[in-house]
């Protein structure tokens, strides 16, 4: 469970790493990838708010969170993310169109996938 701005949450994390074997992961191999989603949202939200997203509160706020959870839960992967510099873009999972924003950061490792849904809690 996290707290943000007074309104406790609680999270899941499902982290997974593209293989390098694969041609078509080729371009997703060397960039971390970070998506945030909040539960509840139906599917004409996220079709709406794809292109709405407060990523500089995310990346304010959400980012640090996120990081000291990763640390208490995941160290091993923490170690390998921690130092990494976080950039918004609209194509992060996609670089066809804008249908998975999120955030990605460069890394000479193989790549995180990390997705983190973060649900009010009850």
């Amino acid at each position: 469970m996290v707290a943000l701005n007074g309104v406790s949450f609680d999270v899941k994390v499902h982290i997974s790493q593209p293989n390098p074997l694969r041609k078509a992961s080729f371009n997703y191999r060397w960039d971390h990838h970070l998506y945030i989603h909040f539960e509840g949202e139906s599917i004409i939200d996220q079709l709406f708010n794809r292109r709405h997203r407060p990523y500089q509160m995310y990346k304010k706020e959400v980012i640090p969170i996120i990081l000291k959870y990763m640390e208490q839960h995941y160290p091993e992967v923490y170690e390998k993310i921690k130092d990494t510099k976080w950039q918004w873009s609209q194509k992060c999972g996609c670089t066809l169109c804008p249908c998975s924003p999120g955030f990605h950061g460069q890394t000479n490792i193989l790549a995180y996938h990390i997705s983190v849904s973060l649900s009010k809690s009850k």
